[in-house]
């Protein structure tokens, strides 16, 4: 291997080192200084390295010294000889030296870095290090500890001009409180000073692409700790999204604290000015407006039941449809259920827009002759009927006779929020509108049912047709329900509803409904 000293070569015109050197230049010095035994400036500029090594050669601090003596052809215990005459010739030279040069240290020197000084001699001279030297070790000690004492009382003041730290600081300093800690500053820079010339050493020892190659590593490494650090936006809130009942729309919404006007009854359009149904109707009761469809003629009406039988003491309906409409009472509340403790106390009200249909015949207002419809329910198709004359009423089949039991039942269920009742009257194959499935209509009454206070439902103008060709048969009546929603707002609405029930056993169950 060349020696680090011999001259350069050129080659492709740069200038390079063929070894070049991996440690700072002092230590080469310094080792050289060991190898010659004669005392060099770089002895006094790094003394305390000196020491360090002396007190424990496999320091990681003292490494790079450690090298470099290895490269002079010294051993360890050749080069501890050699440091200790350097520290006879540069300290105790003779006896009547000053104080703060037994200590290796200028005149003015502060007293922390001399009591540091201190107890490193004091650590590479102690007599248990030197058994085979102790009387020697022993005569080091004594001198060291004198010129401490010296240093601490001030008697070198006047030889050297030294003045102690503690005095200095009792007569010229700012108040104490006012001073940084100087243990600490002391600590600190014992930390990072030797770090600092350990890292300044090796990087002015690098060649020019490991320079580079070493900033670019400490670039990207800056880059990705400013990238973790660097402060980001916070996500926006994302509003919560509430499934309303699909189509859902308040037909009228009529504050508590106005009274409600009374209705007017609208007379029957003709089935050439009547909408066609939605695409996605909400629920039974459900805050939407009610769609309207082409009349099926009725072929059947409930004669059996007692409390809708037509009373034939009123005039005929072809007559009663001339008359102006009556003007409806007010409607009786029936018991409802108590709200939840979770929720406000409701003031009482009365349903509005719900007359009195008890006091109505409940049979089908047959309308005047019109040409069939398409049917309502895609499977089975309805068969067509012709038109039936105003005072018709057909018997309904013996299989059909309590279908409209049914009804009641619903309503029963709906009124007090029973979702297992209700959910009884459906068959597993139900479908409700556009609801698929049993189980998403379950989920869509439970859902409403949690969001509505209060509910009422009215069913009048049942009319009932079998079908013959499958154990079933069809419904239909025109529902008013009026609920309490979470703002204490009371909103009505009606329309029609046609059902396609089955048979279960002496049971009827939906199988579709629409409305």
């Amino acid at each position: 291997m060349p020696d680090p000293g011999t001259p350069t070569r050129r080659w492709r015109n740069r200038l390079v080192q063929p070894f070049p050197s991996m440690k700072p230049a002092w230590t080469r010095e310094l080792a050289r200084s060991l190898r010659n035994g004669r005392l060099s400036p770089v002895c006094a500029r790094h003394l305390d390295e000196l020491l360090l090594w002396l007190s424990n050669p496999d320091h990681l601090r003292a490494a790079e010294l450690e090298r470099a003596i290895g490269q002079q052809g010294l051993s360890r215990a050749q080069a501890r000889a050699a440091a200790f005459c350097l520290l006879d010739q540069h300290l105790f030279d003779r006896p009547d030296r000053p104080p703060a040069q037994t200590l290796g240290l200028e005149a003015g020197v502060d007293l922390g870095l001399a009591k540091q000084r201190y107890r490193r001699l004091i650590q590479v001279y102690h007599p248990d290090r030197h058994p085979e030297r102790a009387d020697w070790a022993t005569r080091r000690t004594e001198q060291i500890n004198r010129a401490w004492t010296a240093l601490q009382r001030g008697s070198g003041s006047s030889e050297t001009g030294l003045r102690p730290a503690s005095r200095r600081a009792a007569d010229h300093s700012p108040p104490q409180q006012h001073r940084p800690s100087l243990g600490l500053m002391d600590w600190i820079s014992e930390i990072t000073l030797p770090i600092w010339s350990h890292l300044q050493g090796r990087i002015r020892g690098r060649s020019l692409f490991e320079r580079r190659l070493s900033l670019t590593i400490a670039l990207i490494a800056l880059m990705i700790l400013a990238g973790l650090l660097w402060p980001r936006e916070h996500p926006k809130p994302i509003p919560r999204i509430i499934h309303h009942p699909i189509g859902t729309e308040a037909s009228r919404i009529i504050s508590l604290k106005e009274p409600a006007p009374p209705p007017a009854e609208q007379p029957p359009q003709p089935p050439a000015q009547r909408g066609t149904r939605g695409s996605h109707p909400p629920p039974i009761m459900a805050a939407a407006k009610p769609p309207t469809a082409p009349a099926v003629p009725p072929t059947q009406e409930i004669q059996d039941r007692p409390e809708i039988r037509r009373d034939t003491s009123q005039p005929p309906i072809a007559d009663r449809s001339a008359e102006p409409p009556p003007a409806p009472g007010p409607a009786t509340m029936p018991a409802l259920p108590l709200p939840p403790q979770d929720q406000p106390p409701i003031p009482t009200w009365d349903w509005p827009l719900l007359t009195d249909t008890h006091k109505r015949p409940a049979l089908a207002m047959v309308p005047g002759p019109e040409p069939p419809s398409a049917p309502l329910i895609p499977a089975p198709p309805l068969p067509e009927a012709g038109p039936i004359p105003q005072a018709a009423t057909v018997p309904p089949a013996d299989g059909c006779q309590t279908a409209w039991q049914l009804l009641e039942r619903f309503k029963n269920a709906y009124q007090d929020g029973a979702l297992d009742q209700l959910m009884a009257l459906y068959s597993p194959l139900a479908r409700e509108n556009d609801l698929a499935g049993w189980f998403a209509i379950r989920q869509t009454y439970e859902t409403w049912f949690r969001i509505t206070v209060r509910r009422q439902i009215d069913f009048d103008q049942i009319q009932i047709q079998p079908l013959p060709e499958r154990q079933g048969c069809t419904l239909r009546a025109r529902y008013q329900a009026a609920y309490l929603d979470q703002q204490a707002r009371i909103v009505t609405q009606s329309g029609e509803l046609d059902l396609l029930l089955e048979a279960k056993g002496p049971e009827w169950l939906i199988l579709r409904a629409r409305y």
